[in-house]
């Protein structure tokens, strides 16, 4: 088992998880570049979380930010 959470920092092993994937299950929305170039937008972090155990991968790309009107 592998459980991983990537943020834009770790770009280079982000796409290396993502090419692990076959080619029908790469698309330019999992990119981290994808997630680079609306980080301003969004006003948040870039991160992946990766998930493998018994050959089963998992590959989440998501904007980690405060939710707004909640004190948690």
């Amino acid at each position: 088992m592998e459980f991983k959470v990537l943020n834009i920092s770790d770009s280079k092993q982000w796409e290396m998880l993502l090419g692990g994937f076959p080619m029908p299950y790469q698309d330019i929305y999992y990119l981290p570049g994808y997630y680079r170039s609306w980080q301003h937008y969004e006003n948040a972090e870039p991160c992946c979380a990766f998930y493998e155990e018994d050959g089963i991968r998992f590959l989440y790309p998501f904007f980690l930010k405060e939710i707004e009107g909640y004190d948690l």
